[in-house]
């Protein structure tokens, strides 16, 4: 036989229960009442006495008035045992649902495939742009961001601070990745000696007003020394010049009008004696000077224009080149080439000069006129010449005192 107990009764029940129970088999219990067997009525009795400590069930708990609501609060889901509460998996799926999407461009709109995109933040990841320029990173979880946009021949593109929220997806702007500025290093290992020939191509075109060569003077103060050959070669144009003998032509007719030498005699033949006499010295001096000895010193027979500093600076830089010259080391040097070279000169000339002109003084007499017409040529091709000469940069023209 079993006994049926009430709705107040059920939730006696269920306060003795609780413990055993979950909230929503009580609220289940609750609303339809229990059915129990009449020793467990007898004994569900004998319970709800104890715990009212003699006093009648109904004056601990009265009878809620007809329709009225239950105050009996459910036990929060965080007070319940662990195997009764929800599971959490799903919202955890949710947060990891993130996307974000962009795609890489140049400035021209123009899309660009192969580009490396490092995603930061978070978590990190790559991916690379693909041929409609397009990347994409998924199943990402809520938080902060930064790209890192890399592609070949273009410069780097950073997108910083993107917020992606719980199961958010998020289209980015375009990342214009901008071309990187071309930048090529070569490195040219030029021949030193065929330098030095295109130097010197550029030497022998240099002429004052057109007209006088200006062969021996170097206007590039770092230009490439020059090899036996091209001292041969620069030697070599020089004394087959046209100017040249028209330069000895005038210093003949000079002696014949002084009758210097009186040996030689007059007229035609004497003048030929003196002309032929002045242009061997001329020649010889410059092929044992600036060509035989200078190749055996191993030093440059030009003058290497200075162009700055004081005017007393420059003047005494060009006045000590008549006895110092540049070796091919790069180093300054007494000029044994060209002193040696006037002497070797003028001890040649004994041979074919007048007999009574003839000595050590012809040959000292002659090395010291050189001397000093070489310190004022030098003085003439530092502060006249540059403004005068063709094929001069014009930089070194304006470093000339002297305009014409």
């Amino acid at each position: 036989m079993a006994i049926r107990i009430g709705a107040l009764g059920g939730w006696w029940h269920c306060r003795f229960r609780r413990a055993f129970l979950s909230m929503d088999h009580c609220r289940k219990e609750r609303g339809r009442g229990w059915r129990v067997s009449g020793l467990g009525a007898a004994a569900c009795l004998a319970l709800m006495l104890a715990a009212g400590q003699g006093e009648p069930w109904h004056a601990q708990a009265p009878q809620p008035a007809p329709g009225a609501r239950s105050s009996f609060t459910p036990a929060a889901p965080n007070q319940l045992p662990e195997e009764h509460k929800p599971h959490s998996r799903k919202s955890a799926d949710r947060k990891q649902n993130g996307a974000l999407y962009g795609t890489v461009t140049d400035p021209n709109g123009a899309l660009v495939a192969g580009a490396k995109v490092e995603l930061s933040g978070t978590v990190s990841r790559s991916a690379i742009s693909g041929s409609d320029g397009g990347f994409s990173f998924t199943g990402l979880p809520a938080g902060m961001y930064s790209l890192d946009v890399t592609g070949p021949g273009m410069k780097p593109a950073q997108v910083p601070d993107i917020e992606l929220r719980p199961d958010g997806i998020r289209f980015l702007p375009p990342v214009v990745l901008a071309v990187a500025a071309a930048s090529t290093s070569i490195k040219v290992y030029a021949n030193p000696e065929m330098l030095a020939e295109e130097q010197l191509n550029l030497q022998i075109h240099q002429r004052v007003l057109g007209v006088l060569p200006n062969y021996y003077t170097s206007y590039d103060w770092n230009a490439v020394r020059l090899w036996p050959k091209q001292k041969l070669k620069i030697g070599y144009r020089s004394a087959i010049d046209p100017i040249t003998f028209v330069i000895v032509a005038g210093q003949a007719g000079m002696e014949q009008m002084g009758n210097r030498y009186p040996d030689y005699g007059r007229g035609v033949e004497g003048y030929a004696k003196r002309y032929g006499a002045d242009y061997a010295t001329n020649v010889s001096g410059k092929i044992i000077g600036d060509v035989v000895l200078a190749s055996i010193f191993r030093q440059d027979p030009r003058y290497f224009f200075k162009g700055t500093g004081s005017f007393g600076s420059r003047a005494m830089y060009a006045i000590s080149r008549s006895v110092i010259c540049r070796g091919d080391n790069g180093h300054s040097q007494f000029d044994y080439s060209r002193i040696m070279g006037d002497i070797a000169s003028g001890a040649l000339a004994n041979t074919y000069y007048p007999e009574q002109n003839r000595g050590v003084s012809l040959v000292f007499t002659k090395a010291a006129v050189d001397l000093a017409a070489n310190a004022g040529t030098n003085l003439i091709r530092e502060f006249i010449l540059p403004a005068l000469t063709s094929h001069v940069p014009s930089n070194v023209k304006e470093k000339a005192p002297i305009h014409f």
